[in-house]
């Protein structure tokens, strides 16, 4: 809470203050003034917006004492639990909705970093199939911003839902999402960051097949995304989503056994067949990885059916 928002809640609790001081003398009748100050109770519970967490909420209310002038108010022993009922109720759907809002932005940004970059591999692909050097470490280097910034965002949600204990019930599932899917892209960053070291001599008839294992393993990871926005915004789409993935899946694999079959089917040398293998796997591996994901979206999914 900053100090202009400090200062119109003091305004407020002042503003309150005064009208107690003035209502005995129209309420001289102690039963009636509960259903009196219902405004008054109304206006209290816009404090709810001026807090950050319930530690904050608790400290607001010791310092000013809010909490023991809402008890004078509340003479009858049943008002006065109703009205705490209430509040308690408004003030912890207000941090829930504003931690969900929040928690839902964070997410939508960092599952927008994994399909950018799982779309910034494919293009990496291309530029160095057409020996485009400069271009292809400039898709490199965004990718490690990339994963970066899907790092910052994995650590600042899982930080905020342990800190917060909001939504336990699905706290769990939504940290082992978070993790699982961030594995997709350190595999994209990693398998594109040992083209830029070793850089392998892809023979151009093997350039058609290792584009086409390349987009199938990307294609994978957009539906991937698609599956896990879903299972926060559209449940029942889920598993549409899935499906698609376990299809490119299957798509990378019966492509990435053709190339490999091309690469040890060509007259170089062993050596090279072997590099050339490792690097044809590693793409596969995407897809791979984006199917290990939806396996446990599937469970988390049923869960949440239940």
């Amino acid at each position: 809470m900053d100090q202009e928002e400090y200062d119109e809640v003091n305004e407020r609790v002042e503003r309150v203050e005064r009208v107690e001081q003035e209502l005995p003398q129209f309420y001289p009748d102690q039963q009636r003034a509960p259903g009196a100050f219902c405004p008054l109770i109304s206006d209290l519970s816009t404090y709810k917006r001026y807090a950050e967490d319930d530690r904050e909420i608790m400290t607001y209310l010791t310092k000013t004492d809010a909490w023991d002038y809402c008890k004078k108010l509340c003479c009858c022993l049943s008002v006065r639990a109703m009205w705490r009922i209430n509040m308690k109720r408004r003030w912890i759907m207000a941090l829930l909705l504003k931690t969900t809002k929040q928690i839902e932005a964070q997410l939508d940004q960092f599952l927008d970093i994994v399909s950018d970059a799982a779309m910034l591999f494919q293009l990496g692909m291309e530029d160095y199939l057409l020996e485009r050097n400069a271009q292809f470490e400039e898709r490199l280097s965004q990718i490690r911003e990339k994963e970066q910034k899907a790092d910052d965002l994995r650590i600042s949600i899982e930080r905020y839902l342990y800190e917060r204990t909001l939504i336990p019930e699905n706290r769990g599932d939504v940290l082992a999402i978070l993790e699982n899917t961030d594995e997709v892209i350190d595999n994209i960053k990693d398998s594109l960051l040992q083209f830029s070291i070793e850089m392998p001599e892809i023979e151009q008839s093997l350039d058609d097949l290792w584009m086409q294992t390349t987009r199938a393993s990307v294609s994978a990871v957009e539906q991937l995304v698609c599956a896990v926005r879903s299972f926060f915004n559209d449940l029942p789409a889920v598993n549409n989503y899935m499906h698609k993935v376990f299809f490119f899946e299957r798509e990378a694999d019966h492509l990435g056994e053709k190339l490999r079959r091309q690469i040890f089917a060509l007259p170089i040398d062993l050596a090279r067949k072997s590099q050339l293998r490792w690097f044809a796997i590693h793409i596969e591996k995407i897809s791979d990885y984006a199917q290990a994901v939806c396996d446990r979206l599937a469970i988390y999914t049923i869960k949440r059916q239940l």
